[in-house]
């Protein structure tokens, strides 16, 4: 294991040759300087951003412990809501789905808390991020919650990430098919409201894009009329899924 001189070298010839972190990355997420590793948090470049954003969630449990502390210190929304992000992200993905890890139930327990008062957050972009991990560790106990933040928040990205955090819901490896059929039960009167009432074309794009992906019903919106905003394909795909979701209703 590099000592924190050496890594902090390897940081400074990768970043003056301009090359890609991923031996920094590797390697800090397999040491135990988290600090230094949290450190590229506040970097607005790319580097920096690979570097936390890829390779923070290597540090497992104890990465999460860090986190949970750190989000009680800082003051910047926007950093908080990069925090709840990785929360979210290493929840899921180092700890929920690994195998050979004893999971420890109080921490989990502790993040979700976490992220469900963040999306009572004031703050627009902390909700944003919560609701997005939300859908990365959440369950049928938070669809109403879901609903409620799809139907009614006043942010449209937040209205957007709730109904993408159905379909996040409805693919994990954690919820069997009765969860999942309950699931698509609970979801059709929410997406018809939601689909009927949205103003927002993009929040409209991802209901439908959602809604597409949970019941497995092809409405031909493609990704790039998604990110185009293209209203006409938009609306003609929103028509399309209320229909069928009325047929199911």
């Amino acid at each position: 294991m590099k000592t924190l001189d050496e890594l902090k070298t390897l940081c400074d010839n990768l970043r003056d040759n301009g090359k890609y972190p991923f031996e920094l990355g590797n390697k800090l997420g397999e040491s135990p300087y988290l600090d230094y590793h949290y450190s590229f948090i506040y970097g607005d470049d790319e580097f920096s951003r690979i570097v936390f954003n890829s390779y923070f969630e290597k540090h497992r449990i104890s990465g999460v412990e860090f986190l949970l502390v750190k989000l009680k210190e800082e003051t910047a929304p926007v950093v908080r809501a990069k925090i709840i992000r990785i929360l979210g992200i290493t929840t899921d993905k180092e700890i929920l789905r690994n195998p050979n890890i004893v999971q420890p139930v109080d921490l989990i327990n502790r993040v979700k808390d976490t992220i469900l008062n963040y999306t009572k957050s004031d703050v627009d972009i902390e909700r944003e991020n919560a609701v997005i991990a939300l859908g990365w560790i959440g369950g049928l106990a938070q669809v109403e919650l879901l609903g409620e933040l799809m139907l009614n928040d006043p942010y449209e990205k937040v209205r957007a990430w709730a109904a993408s955090s159905f379909m996040q819901m409805s693919a994990s490896f954690r919820m069997n098919e009765e969860d999942r059929d309950a699931l698509k039960r609970a979801c059709v009167q929410l997406f018809i409201q939601g689909l009927e009432k949205e103003s927002d074309l993009f929040a409209v794009g991802v209901m439908v894009e959602s809604v597409s992906d949970i019941y497995q019903k092809k409405f031909n919106l493609s990704r790039a009329a998604l990110d185009n905003v293209d209203e006409a394909k938009i609306d003609k795909a929103r028509k399309s899924a209320i229909r069928f979701l009325n047929s199911l209703a």
